[in-house]
C-alpha cells in the first residue's frame, strides 16, 4: 500500500470513529458515573463546588422529548447521603456541579416519577435542565440557623415589653387572668352564658399590636363562625375568653402568644405575637353537630 493510501485509510478511520461517537445512545451527551448522561452548558470550576452538608438552590426545566413539563422551576436540595434515592438521581446530579454551572441531564423517567413526582408515561427518559443559582455551605447554613435562633429569642424577649407598652399607650388597666389573658368588656348582653359543650356563634376582628388586621368575620362576603366549646377547635385564648361571655356580650381580648400561636406563628401572624380580638358572642346553642370553623 502506498504512503498516500495509508494516509487516506487513517483519515477514513478517524472519520468513522467520530461518526460512531456522535451517533451514540444520546448524541452530544457524555456518560458519567451511575449511568448519567449529561451535557454541560456553563462550567465554573473556580466557583464553590457542592460538598456534603451543603444546600443547593437551583432553577430547572423538566421536559420530555416533545413537551415541557415544568419550566424555570425554582427549588432547593440538600447534598446529603440521606437524600440519595437511586443511582442517577438528583443527589448524583447536583453533587457534580459548582455554583453557576448549568447542564442538561438525561434521567430515567420511571425512577424520577417514583421518587420525586409523577410524569406522563410517554417515554423512558426525561431531560432535566438545571442551573445552580447558589450554594449554601454547611457553615453558612449553621450561621443562618444561629441568626434565626437569635431573632426568635429577640422576639420572645420583646413580647412582654411590647404588650406592656400597648397597655400603657391605650390606658388599659384591667388585670390579666391567671393565664395572662386580658378581657375588656365593651358591651353587656343578657342572653345565655357560654359553657363548655355548647355551640357558640361569634363575630370577630383579629389584630396585631401595631393595629394590622389579619382576619375578620366582618369582611364583606364573610359570615360569623360557629364552634363547639371544649373541643380544642380554637386557640386557648379564644376558649378562655368565650367562657367569660354570654349572648350579646362584646369584648376586646388581648391574648399573649402562649395562649395563641406561640413560637411558630401562623400565616400573617409572626412568632411570639400578642393578639388583639374584638369579639361579639351572637348566640349560644346546644351542639347538635360539629360545625366547620376557621381555626383561630
Amino acid at each position: 500500500m502506498s504512503k498516500t493510501s495509508k494516509i487516506f485509510t487513517w483519515i477514513a478511520g478517524v472519520v468513522l470513529l467520530m461518526s460512531v461517537a456522535s451517533c451514540g445512545k444520546y448524541p452530544g451527551f457524555k456518560k458519567g458515573e451511575h449511568g448519567l448522561y449529561y451535557k454541560m452548558h456553563t462550567k465554573n470550576n473556580e466557583a464553590v463546588k457542592m460538598q456534603m452538608g451543603d444546600l443547593a438552590f437551583f432553577t430547572c426545566n423538566i421536559r420530555l422529548s416533545d413537551s415541557m413539563v415544568m419550566e424555570n422551576f425554582p427549588n432547593y436540595f440538600p447534598i446529603d447521603t440521606n437524600a440519595h434515592m437511586y443511582d442517577g438521581d438528583l443527589y448524583d446530579i447536583l453533587s457534580m456541579l459548582h455554583e453557576g454551572d448549568s447542564a442538561t441531564f438525561i434521567m430515567k423517567l420511571d425512577s424520577f416519577a417514583k421518587y420525586y413526582m409523577p410524569l406522563p408515561d410517554k417515554s423512558d427518559i426525561i431531560y432535566f435542565d438545571v442551573k445552580i443559582d447558589s450554594v449554601y455551605t454547611a457553615e453558612m447554613l449553621e450561621q443562618k440557623r444561629q441568626e434565626r435562633m437569635q431573632k426568635m429569642e429577640d422576639l420572645r424577649l420583646s413580647e412582654d415589653s411590647l404588650r406592656a407598652q400597648y397597655l400603657q399607650d391605650n390606658k388599659i388597666t384591667v388585670k390579666p387572668t391567671a393565664t395572662g389573658l386580658y378581657y375588656i368588656p365593651t358591651a353587656k348582653g343578657s342572653g345565655k352564658k357560654a359553657v363548655s359543650g355548647k355551640t357558640v356563634t361569634v363575630n370577630y376582628t383579629g389584630k396585631l399590636l401595631d393595629g394590622t388586621v389579619f382576619d375578620s368575620s366582618l369582611t364583606p362576603g364573610r359570615d360569623p363562625i360557629s364552634l363547639q366549646l371544649g373541643k380544642g377547635m380554637v386557640i386557648p385564648g379564644w376558649e378562655e375568653a368565650l367562657l367569660l361571655m354570654r349572648e350579646g356580650d362584646k369584648a376586646t381580648v388581648i391574648i399573649p402568644s402562649m395562649l395563641a400561636y406561640g413560637a411558630m406563628g401562623s400565616g400573617p401572624i409572626p412568632p411570639y405575637a400578642t393578639l388583639i380580638f374584638d369579639m361579639e358572642l351572637i348566640s349560644v346553642a346546644d351542639a347538635s353537630s360539629t360545625p366547620a370553623v376557621d381555626e383561630e
